[in-house]
């Protein structure tokens, strides 16, 4: 957990040398401010925690998420202009998903939408939803961003198989193990070969 917050202000660093096109973007300062509450959380645990647990795991796997969220949606090396793609639909490289995005945006600007407007652009039958709200909406915020949208529909992809995949993997698959911590993981490999994967 030390190197993601360590990462985590290395950002920061490179945010204040950026302040002046940054302080004027909204877009911005939102995931920005979810993603200093995620730091700030990891930093707490660090300075009181004896031992890390399982907490931990899940406090550094939302900071990453959240810190690669940020540098995928605004990099830091480009300019932050009104003129640039508040969409950022490059991102997403499945051109159905694309194309789906576009439409739950419809005219706004920002790079994200709230969670239930994502969930209906899915179309994912009404059982699924208990299943789908805390893959889709990791870390859990309750706003879609262009960034989870494209982690979603390339994960359970491509678009016209999304909703069989998910289902066949998650739903009624035993080998989804997408938000386990460390020592979960270590056990469920015990006794398997070197360099095996879950």
């Amino acid at each position: 957990m030390k190197d993601t917050v360590s990462d985590a202000k290395i950002y920061l660093r490179r945010v204040a040398a950026n302040s002046s096109e940054l302080s004027s973007n909204n877009h911005f300062l939102l995931l920005f401010d979810l993603f200093t509450g995620h730091l700030r959380y990891a930093e707490d645990y660090l300075s009181t925690a004896t031992e890390l647990s399982e907490e931990a795991d899940v406090a550094e796997i939302r900071l990453k998420r959240a810190l690669l969220q940020l540098e995928t949606i605004f990099p830091l090396q480009s300019a932050y202009t009104s003129a640039s793609d508040p969409k950022k639909l490059k991102i997403i490289r499945d051109r159905h998903a694309r194309a789906a995005w576009e439409g739950v945006l419809r005219n706004r600007a920002a790079p994200w939408v709230r969670l239930v407007d994502a969930e209906r652009a899915l179309r994912f039958p009404l059982p699924l939803l208990p299943h789908l709200r805390p893959v889709l909406d990791f870390p859990t915020d309750s706003i879609i961003t262009v960034f989870k949208w494209n982690m979603f529909t390339s994960a359970f992809g491509p678009w016209n198989q999304l909703k069989q995949n998910f289902e066949r993997f998650v739903v009624r698959g035993k080998h989804f193990f997408g938000f386990i911590n460390r020592s979960h993981a270590e056990h469920l490999l015990l006794g398997n070969p070197p360099k095996s994967v879950l």
